[in-house]
């Protein structure tokens, strides 16, 4: 007979690790089967990207495992019969994990040997595993073999041991009992004696899937399938035609992602379309910091950088028309304060910007903020972007601004939602103003050699959009809709298209069916010929969201106006491009949204500088 000496079991640990946990149980084999349980300690630290200026890792889901093993398996056999003798032990191996695709169980050996040696230095047989996989009583005489399995019978049957780690057991459950068994057949010809080998059982969880956005971390990681797959806060799983989860107004989903390209925080969101929206102003600045920008972290199919690096100040007045140029500015970190105030920032005429025109807000020479106090620099002092407007009381807010009739700076009173707490020094980051681009540059250099369509088209999928964009990788522009009815200026209805302004509107209650008193197109007017608008006095009664504020967040952050050399109505309007190119090929489609109206497809200078706001299908 074989004696056997049971070692001491340890205590199983579980370790964190970024994509998975392992656990790892070392068995010793003595006599013929006895095992031990060890769990020595892995280790592996997390990292910052490289180059950039803060410190914050991949969120990656946590996934843990831990195991544990009963009582200690172990086999006394004594040979008898020419056949051999077949001895049979097992033990209950319980695994958990937090990962919601299972786990996996390894085997192999340590020493990278199969056979179980004697203990005896002077003793040269050795008992070999199995080639074959062969039920207990079906093993060669001295030969042993392993199994994983939730059951243990006569009928169970046991694999040869691997010297490498070998998968031995793969589920997709959480949590299992399983039969850590190993069997052994033994004959009159094997010495007596202790005979041992060293086997590693490790438990590594599955990676885990991401099921939506509140599970990332930078904007990068955003896909249109993890988009499709975000539940609202109302955690209605009916799928639209898109194959994306409803979201019902009210119950949208928002999150803070990180862009890698330069750290940049930016409030995102599933809105009431289907699709993930940026719902603050994109803020990236070109320069030798990010630039070029490249295919792994941008909406480019290859490097790309601009004819110019961003600029900080109003620039002064270009007539030039040059749909080439890929300008973009960078005017500092204003908030603004007032987000549903919908009042011109004016500041006094410059020798570079002269005209007395009210609607030239900000020009060369003045800064933001200068004049007008309903916007206010978060970047000097000891501001926090912790503030949130949508939970926050109506407050009045006391300021100042140029009056572009008397010439004077003049106070005034607002009272209404707020995006900044003075006294706190916090503020809402979905009201920051961001960047200014041009067409060009929005695109990436995709737009500006586009053919664009005839101006008899009345089909939307003539229409021409470009195929790149600043976004960060995954996200794209916005699409728009030519306008189907033109008035004397080129304005009317634009198509309805998906992946648009136009079509978000449309989910929020903008409603385009036939009303009376809105010339028979609804929510929606023709405002004489001037535009293709909605009359938001009448409109928010019917809508869900005054899109100023949550959950679209519209920011009225005007535009780089260069015939005039300023931002044009600051406080005004609201900008956002499109990666549409209209008839014209000196102009694009963005959406413009102010006090009185909304033109979600309206035409302008493509020389002109506009914010820009990325989304996801």
């Amino acid at each position: 007979m074989h004696k056997l000496n049971k070692p001491k079991q340890v205590k199983p640990m579980s370790l964190s690790h970024w994509y998975n946990t392992v656990g790892l149980i070392s068995c010793t084999m003595l006599g013929l089967v006895s095992l031990c349980l060890v769990l020595p300690f892995v280790t592996n630290a997390s990292s910052a990207l490289d180059g950039s200026d803060y410190n914050k890792p991949a969120w990656i889901p946590s996934n843990y495992v831990s195991l544990s093993l009963g009582s200690m398996p172990a086999m006394d056999i004594t040979p008898t019969g020419e056949g051999g003798s077949v001895g049979v032990s097992q033990a209950s191996l319980k695994v958990s994990t937090t990962s919601n695709t299972g786990y996996k169980l390894y085997v192999s050996t340590l020493d990278h040997t199969t056979a179980m040696t004697s203990t005896d230095t002077n003793q040269s047989a050795a008992i070999a595993s199995t080639n074959t996989i062969a039920t207990a009583s079906n093993l060669a005489p001295n030969t042993w073999g392993y199994t994983i399995t939730d059951a243990v019978s006569d009928s169970t049957t046991y694999s040869p041991m691997p010297t490498t780690s070998t998968v031995a057991y793969d589920t997709a459950q959480a949590s299992g009992e399983h039969y850590l068994s190993f069997a052994a057949k033994i004959d009159t010809s094997l010495p007596a004696g202790q005979y041992s080998n060293t086997v590693a059982i490790s438990a590594i969880a599955n990676p885990a899937v991401i099921t939506g956005m509140m599970e990332l971390t930078y904007m990068q990681d955003m896909t249109s399938s993890i988009c499709h797959d975000t539940v609202g806060y109302d955690q209605n799983y009916n799928r639209d035609s898109n194959g994306s989860y409803i979201i019902t107004p009210g119950s949208e989903v928002t999150k803070q992602l990180i862009d890698s390209r330069d750290g940049k925080e930016y409030w995102v969101a599933k809105l009431a379309d289907g699709n993930c929206w940026m719902t603050q102003n994109l803020a990236l600045d070109l320069n030798e910091k990010t630039l070029p920008l490249k295919p792994e972290t941008s909406d480019v199919g290859q490097n790309w950088e601009p004819s110019e690096y961003t600029q900080n100040t109003v620039p002064v007045v270009d007539k030039s028309f040059n749909k080439t140029t890929s300008r973009s500015w960078n005017l500092g970190g204003y908030v603004l304060a007032t987000p549903d105030r919908g009042v011109y920032c004016v500041t006094a005429p410059t020798s570079d910007s002269p005209s007395n025109d009210g609607f030239d807000s900000v020009r060369t020479g003045q800064e933001i903020g200068q004049n007008c106090t309903d916007f206010v620099n978060v970047v000097e002092g000891d501001w926090q972007p912790v503030f949130d407007s949508n939970t926050a009381p109506i407050g009045d807010w006391m300021g100042t601004n140029y009056n572009n009739t008397t010439k004077q700076i003049e106070a005034y009173k607002y009272t209404g939602p707020l995006a900044v707490n003075k006294a706190a020094k916090i503020y809402d980051a979905h009201y920051l103003i961001g960047n200014y681009y041009q067409f060009n540059t929005m695109t990436a250099g995709t737009g500006v050699d586009m053919a664009s369509p005839t101006s008899a088209m009345s089909n939307a999928n003539d229409l021409v959009d470009a195929s790149g964009s600043i976004c960060p990788k995954g996200w794209k522009l916005p699409t728009s809709g030519r306008n189907a009815l033109e008035g004397a200026m080129g304005y009317g209805l634009p198509f309805d298209r998906e992946n648009s302004f136009y079509r978000l509107l449309l989910a929020y209650g903008y409603s385009d069916t036939s009303k009376n008193g809105n010339n028979g197109v609804g929510g929606w007017s023709l405002n004489g010929s001037f535009g293709y608008t909605v009359n938001l006095t009448t409109m928010l009664n019917e809508a869900h969201q005054d899109l100023a504020l949550s959950p679209i967040y519209l920011t009225r952050a005007g535009n780089i106006d260069l015939t005039t050399g300023s931002v044009r109505v600051m406080g005004s309007n609201s900008f956002s491009g499109s990666s549409t190119v209209p008839t014209n090929t000196l102009e694009t489609y963005h959406l413009d949204f102010y006090s009185a109206n909304i033109y979600p497809a309206r035409s302008h200078d493509r020389p002109n500088g506009f914010s820009a706001r990325c989304m996801v299908k």
